[in-house]
């Protein structure tokens, strides 16, 4: 509802369509809008920043943490032949000029995102999660981390529908992350993904 009325004075919770992570796949480390996120399995995502101003930030502190050369992965201009300016001063390993393999530079790229690896979708396909107050309850449908509505009762629950230009939101991942992977929650499973209905 806060994303949908965009009240004044409850900024927080506001969709944003600056939200962005790295995306780490076989062409390279880029950082990637969420709305914009595609769930191919080849893709690495990492992190949740606010803005991508806030994504180089962090990772001009993890390439000083370890070691990493910026021009590498393609955030500096590199000239061919010649260590960048962070080697010069002892802060890039020199994977840019050859004092580095690139495969231990990968590497250890590789270990600085592990901490922010965003969980893969635990499921086939689509899931329902069972909420209840008392005598109230409804089922909430989710797909790779979207909200694809509620319903109030089983019979209204086998007419879901999933819509296909549903976007990713980091809020509602936040949310729903913990319960579904550690299964504080009931969670029915729905169809195949083969057999998805699209509005």
């Amino acid at each position: 509802m806060i994303k949908q009325q965009q009240p004044l004075f409850n900024r927080r919770l506001r969709k944003t369509k600056d939200t962005c992570s790295f995306v780490l796949n076989d062409t390279g480390l880029h950082i990637q809008y969420t709305d914009d996120m595609t769930n191919e399995p080849a893709n690495n995502v990492y992190g949740l920043f606010k803005n991508q101003f806030s994504a180089k930030d962090r990772l001009r502190e993890l390439a000083d943490e370890y070691k990493l050369c910026l021009s590498v992965l393609g955030f500096e201009p590199h000239t061919k032949g010649k260590g960048c300016f962070r080697s010069a001063i002892h802060k890039c390993a020199g994977a840019c000029c050859g004092k580095e393999d690139i495969a231990q530079h990968n590497a250890r790229l590789e270990i600085a995102l592990k901490k922010f690896t965003l969980a893969a979708w635990p499921y086939s396909g689509a899931i329902a999660v069972k909420e209840s107050f008392g005598r109230l309850k409804q089922y909430h449908v989710l797909h790779n981390w979207r909200y694809h509505g509620s319903y109030k009762s089983m019979h209204s629950l086998k007419k879901y529908r999933l819509d296909k230009n549903t976007l990713f939101d980091a809020d509602m991942y936040k949310i729903l992350v913990k319960p579904i992977l550690f299964g504080t929650t009931e969670i029915l499973a729905l169809s195949d993904p083969s057999c998805f209905n699209y509005e």
